[in-house]
């Protein structure tokens, strides 16, 4: 898995909370999980958080590599708006996204990642979230 975004609102008025949670998982063919249809069970708690959440049938990503892919899902901008044009390459600063707004709203927002290319030193999406971790616990 290469990323997480968790959101959920700081002060909840009601009993059950509301969260928004984004799963994104790197070179993941949708023909190889049985939620969209593979004949062999290969992701059972992805079919089941997609029992409750929305699916979404034709998302596709404007660039083919991760970091400026993540950074346009974040922000809403195409690479050469945000300026992660490739792998290594961070966005520029103080842009807006999604996170930022859903924090200006009272939302906690949250991030982790295990893809080297998505560190916040190289991708800048640390500056988006109140809580960016980095999981690397495996060597390559």
């Amino acid at each position: 898995m290469i990323g997480l975004m968790g959101i959920a609102p700081a002060a909840v008025r009601s009993e059950t909370p509301k969260a928004v949670v984004i799963i994104t998982i790197d070179a993941l063919r949708a023909d190889r999980l049985s939620s969209y249809g593979y004949h062999r069970p290969t992701s059972p708690a992805i079919d089941a958080l997609l029992d409750d959440g929305v699916r979404f049938e034709a998302a596709r990503a404007n660039e083919p590599l991760t970091n400026p892919s993540m950074c346009s899902m974040v922000t809403g901008i195409d690479p050469q708006e945000h300026a992660a044009t490739r792998n290594g390459l961070p966005m520029r600063e103080g842009l807006d996204s999604l996170p930022k707004v859903l924090a200006g709203h009272g939302w906690r927002t949250a991030a982790f990642v295990s893809n080297w290319t998505l560190k916040d030193n190289l991708s800048g999406l640390g500056e988006h979230f109140d809580d960016y971790g980095e999981v690397f616990t495996r060597r390559r």
